[in-house]
């Protein structure tokens, strides 16, 4: 059994690929705001297990 999961990677891209086909540019988050300390994630999901 193939199982096919998307991923958040995967719908930001899309996401994004959707915004500039409509004139929207994109921005890196650090180029807009570089002078805010870099803030590095430390779990992949806030929210409890089976709650989503």
């Amino acid at each position: 059994m193939t199982t096919n999961k998307i991923t958040e990677s995967a719908i930001e891209k899309f996401a994004i690929e959707l915004l500039e086909k409509q004139a929207y540019q994109y921005i890196y988050a650090p180029s807009i705001a570089s002078d805010l300390p870099v803030r590095e994630h430390t779990q992949t999901c806030d929210m409890p297990e089976g709650k989503y």
